[in-house]
């Protein structure tokens, strides 16, 4: 089956998009990862949307949903209220929490945890070490997707996690993704990268809820590296509104 019955043009708009957005995108005066956002979004415009023809999205019409003019979801005030309603893992665990894809650290609570456990949010590690987190997301199997290589070309926030060789962290990590609805429609592109050491166990707690309506696109990435013998449960609880969620794991 030729290869262009296999995907679908990308709307202008993500061009136009990524244009405008990338001057301001985290980490944007790391040459590395500049030129891994341009490639990426190169890739994701070769690759172009899933149709039906492949064999993955046989019973979703992703562009119906995907293919429209988008922009990147703006940051909002919330109450911790709203937030506090989705929280699990018992009052011991760890939480980042982002609203429309932005870290809210006043919100968040990953305090207290030993030297050897490390759960920042990835915009901190950007900043940081933006060759680090260009060297992790660039991965091959990075670009192999189309949402994973437009993940890669916007990812500005997100979530970094490791565990040293041995460490066994008894609380509960929760990243906790809330959407609030737009008047237009809107995308963020979330990137989790999960490293466990050998023999370390780890228990992610992954959340997605909306508040009120809108038309918005999650395209979450998450990477996991896990060491020998290492252990990690991962539960994820979806409570969406109208919205689209496309999750990657590799």
């Amino acid at each position: 089956m030729p290869a262009t019955k296999r995907r679908i043009e990308p709307h202008p708009a993500f061009a136009a998009l990524f244009r405008d957005a990338r001057a301001a995108l985290p980490g944007r005066d790391a040459p590395a990862l500049g030129r891994l956002r341009e490639a990426s979004f190169g890739r994701f415009t070769e690759l172009g949307l899933p149709a039906t023809k492949a064999e993955e999205w046989k019973y979703t019409d992703i562009a119906k949903l995907a293919n429209v003019p988008m922009g990147l979801a703006p940051a909002v005030d919330i109450r911790l209220d709203d937030v506090s309603a989705h929280f699990a893992g018992g009052p011991t665990a760890r939480r980042l929490i982002f609203v429309n894809g932005h870290l809210r650290p006043q919100l968040s609570h990953a305090r207290g945890l030993p030297p050897c456990v490390t759960v920042r949010g990835l915009d901190e590690v950007l900043a940081a070490e933006p060759e680090r987190v260009a060297a992790a997301i660039g991965t091959p199997a990075g670009v192999e997707r189309s949402f994973t290589a437009l993940n890669a070309a916007f990812s500005g926030s997100g979530a970094w996690i490791e565990l040293a060789d041995g460490v066994a962290l008894e609380e509960p990590v929760q990243l906790l993704f809330l959407t609030v609805g737009q008047p237009t429609a809107v995308m963020t592109h979330p990137r989790c990268v999960v490293r466990l050491g050998r023999g370390s166990a780890l228990h992610l707690i992954e959340t997605h809820a909306t508040l009120g309506e809108g038309h918005g696109l999650t395209n979450l990435v998450t990477q996991l590296e896990l060491g020998a013998g290492a252990k990690l449960t991962h539960d994820r609880l979806q409570r969406l509104g109208i919205k689209l969620y496309v999750r990657r794991v590799f």
